[in-house]
Order: structure tokens, then sequence, then C-alpha cells
């Protein structure tokens, strides 16, 4: 399905059976339903056919459109249970997260009108997400029959909080959302504490999703995003080498003496676009966290780091 996002159209899943499933949707939008429609049609069937949506974490281009299929097939969403609050008071959702991230770019000091960094994120959610009530709320190690095919969900956090992905032992491939994709990286975003237990650190936890997920001998993964990924494990092991060198690179910047996170991100990323800024600020944050977990970067006065 495509999208106006830069990443890319998104991997919708449709699955036949007794009960028509489609995994993830596209945004809002008649253009976006009416692509689905014409998906479906050419297999002969249609947006009425289906009954139940699962959806592999709560970002709007990947659960936008929930709320016009369900009033045209009266479909259940399934989602993750902590996810769940976030598709069904999308816009108040929106609005405290825009709220935390502001307080971040003030805490590392980003220079003028901090809303420049945030409307993108605004304006793409009020045109392209929209609420929807969830029927289910699903846990670590639920059981879902996809066609004739049984599937556990696994909890995948990192990109969000409440990835899930949905894996079968049998056949050895998972449905894997956001948490892994083939040619980019997930980025691992900063979360506000509010709704996370004390201490929750966006990267490190996504590199023990993915450490977990290696364990797990997945062969095929379908993911939100690009081409089918036909070696798991390599691309597991590829992702894991990339967020150690960037984090070195991080590391290697701290050598320059005090910084805020902001100068880090302009280091690294020089040429940024303005709507991709904040991605790399909950990047380099996430770094400067796992480095400090490592004890190789310490926090000091006004939001300063230091390499050690």
């Amino acid at each position: 399905m495509s999208t106006p996002f830069p990443v890319g159209n998104i991997n919708v899943y449709f699955i036949e059976g007794v009960i028509p499933t489609l995994i993830d949707t596209p945004p809002k939008g008649n253009i976006y339903t009416n692509e689905l429609q014409a998906a479906l049609k050419n297999k002969g069937y249609s947006i009425r056919d289906i009954k139940r949506i699962i959806i592999t974490h709560p970002h709007f281009d990947h659960f936008g459109a929930a709320a016009e299929i369900v009033r045209l097939s009266k479909a259940e969403v399934w989602v993750s249970r902590g996810g769940g609050q976030y598709l069904e008071d999308f816009d108040a959702e929106l609005l405290r997260d825009l709220e935390y991230y502001t307080e971040i770019l003030k805490w590392i000091v980003a220079p003028g009108d901090h809303r420049t960094y945030l409307d993108f994120l605004y304006t793409w959610g009020r045109m392209y997400g929209c609420s929807v009530p969830v029927s289910r709320l699903l846990n670590d190690g639920d059981e879902i029959e996809l066609g004739s095919i049984p599937f556990i969900v696994r909890a995948v956090p990192g990109h969000t909080p409440w990835c899930i992905m949905l894996y079968s032992q049998d056949h050895l491939s998972a449905f894997t959302g956001d948490f892994l994709l083939n040619q980019i990286s997930s980025n691992a975003l900063i979360q506000r504490p509010s709704t996370m237990l004390q201490g929750y650190k966006s990267l490190k936890v996504y590199l023990a999703s993915l450490h977990k997920v290696k364990q797990m001998a997945i062969q095929t993964a379908l993911p939100g995003h690009g081409a089918i990924i036909l070696d798991v494990a390599g691309r597991i092991d590829e992702i894991t080498h990339f967020i150690q060198q960037r984090k070195e690179l991080v590391r290697n910047i701290l050598d320059q003496g005090p910084l805020r996170p902001f100068s880090i991100v302009k280091t690294l990323f020089p040429d940024l676009l303005q709507d991709q800024l904040f991605l790399g600020i909950s990047e380099v944050i996430g770094h400067l966290e796992l480095l400090e977990s490592e004890g190789s970067a310490l926090q000091v006065d006004e939001g300063y780091w230091v390499g050690l």
C-alpha cells in the first residue's frame, strides 16, 4: 500500500480463512482504502469481508484506516495491551506525545521554535490517523489462528514499547511489523515516561528484542515495510552491527568535550531534513543511554554529556 511518508509503502497482509484477517492497515484516506479495496478485489474479496484487524504497533501509518474498515466490515480490532490506549484515544495521545517531545527539545536546547520540529508529526497524525475501538488486547504468548496456521504473539519492544510480531513455530516465519525491516534499521523512538515503567530505555530494549528473536531461529520475516526477509539471523546481525558502529561514532563525538544531544545530532546528521530531526534526536538519546549503561558516558549539569 502506498503512503505519503518518507519511509515509503506499507505492507498490509490479508489472510484468508474462517476469520479473514488483515495485519495492519494503510493510513486514513480514501486514496488508501480504495487501493486496499482494489487489492482485495483482485483476490476475490472486499473490505466488507474483513472480520479481524491485527495491529503490530500503534503508529498511524499502520492503523489509520482501521476506523473506516471497521465501519464497512464490522471487523474486530486486536492490538497489544499497551497499545490499546493509542488506538482508542488517538488525538489525545498524539497531543500528550507532542507535549513530551517539546519538553525534550527544551532539555536538549534545540534552537528556534520547537514547534517547527514537530508540526509535521501533528499534521500527519491529524490527516492520516484516527481513533478506533479495540476488541481484544493481546499479551505476549497469546495464540492466534491465521487461516489454518497457529501463530504466537511475541512482544518485541524497542521501535515502540508495544510492538508485537506474530510467530509461526511450525513454519519458522513471522509477521514482524516495523520491529524488523529489510533495508533500514527501525528507529527506537524515545517514549514519554508516563506510559512506561521507570528506567525504560528504547534502544537498549530494542537490542534485547533483537537478541531474543535471533534465538528463535526464524527463517522468514514479513515486515511492515519493504521486501520479505529470507535470512532473519543475518539481518539481525547487520542491524546489531550497525547500532554498535553508530554508538561508537557518538562516543567519539563526545571526545570533543561536554556536549548537549542536539549538538551531537547536528554532527552525526549534518544534512538531516527538518521533518526527520526528531528521529535523529531519538537515536542520539538512545545511544547516549546505551553508553551511560556501559559506563562510557555520563550526563552532567544542564543537559551536557561527557565521554568516560
